[in-house]
């Protein structure tokens, strides 16, 4: 919080007190806030690398079920798709577990 005069002087030892007493509330109501904001962020990030995880898992089933692969190679197949398309591995996954066409 801040607070300006255009003099030097201008709040009174009164006025002072109160500013102290607005900004403690406000400052915890902020730490609350960002604290909030923060769990939040990482209950977005962990769901979707949930999401990106259980796809690769799906995908690699598919790709072993089609190619007659064993789960490490039917990933390194998956890993080694992803980087001929230069996309991330979760975007080539989803698109096997959705039945679109990859390389």
């Amino acid at each position: 919080m801040k607070v300006y005069s255009d003099k030097a002087g201008m709040f009174s030892a009164h006025d002072l007190r109160l500013l102290e007493m607005l900004a403690r509330p406000a400052a915890i109501m902020l730490a609350n806030l960002q604290a909030r904001d923060a769990a939040q962020r990482a209950s977005t990030l962990m769901t979707a690398a949930i999401a990106d995880r259980d796809a690769i898992r799906m995908a690699t089933g598919i790709i072993m079920e089609r190619e007659r692969l064993g789960p490490d190679e039917a990933l390194s197949r998956i890993i080694d798709l992803s980087r001929l398309e230069q996309r991330a591995l979760s975007d080539t996954a989803q698109d096997i577990v959705a039945g679109r066409p990859v390389l």
